[in-house]
């Protein structure tokens, strides 16, 4: 018998919320230029975990970064240098989670991505998919702790002079969440 078989999926089940410190690295990549820039903020979560099976959690999230995310310095005819944001970026997600044992729940998520792109007087939506991988732990029956990789591809652009740009981000979460049993 494996120790995942003996551990209670149950006790990941539920509504829950979170805070998580989001380390992003933002890309914008256009006229054959690539611009990138690293930055830490934080990130709000709520979410719901129910049980699909024995074995199987599915898992509803949404997320929403407090702080810009930023990509990069960019060159302005009329306004010299300016900083390249995405401003409010927010996910909603599904996925789904395995016991690895007792403690630790191992997750697959893919989520629809927003963000508002602020360069200079420049404004404008991204809208885009993300994939995550990650896991929590549980500190205690209502606390956890988790880690996620995740990677945001952009798809589409609505603004001026941006239709030949490509947007992405890669963020690396690590937080605290509370479980509402």
């Amino acid at each position: 018998v494996s120790t995942a078989s003996m551990a209670e999926l149950a006790d990941f089940t539920g509504p829950e919320v979170g805070a998580t410190l989001a380390i992003s690295n933002g890309k914008l990549k256009t006229g054959g230029k690539s611009l990138s820039d690293t930055s830490a903020g934080v990130a709000l979560h709520g979410g719901y975990v129910m049980e699909a099976t024995k074995d199987i959690a599915v898992l509803f999230g949404i997320d929403y970064n407090l702080s810009n995310v930023k990509s990069g310095t960019g060159e302005s005819e009329n306004e010299g240098r300016q900083k390249i944001y995405f401003k409010n970026p927010y996910s909603l997600s599904l996925g789904a989670g395995s016991l690895v044992n007792e403690n630790t729940l191992a997750f697959a998520k893919v989520s629809y991505e927003s963000a508002k792109y602020s360069y200079g007087k420049s404004n404008s939506t991204l809208k885009g998919y993300g994939l995550g991988a990650g896991a929590r732990y549980l500190l205690n029956k209502t606390t956890f702790v988790q880690a996620e990789l995740k990677y945001t591809k952009y798809t589409k652009a609505a603004g001026k002079n941006i239709d030949d740009a490509t947007f992405s981000n890669t963020q690396f979460n690590i937080g605290l969440g509370m479980m509402f049993k």
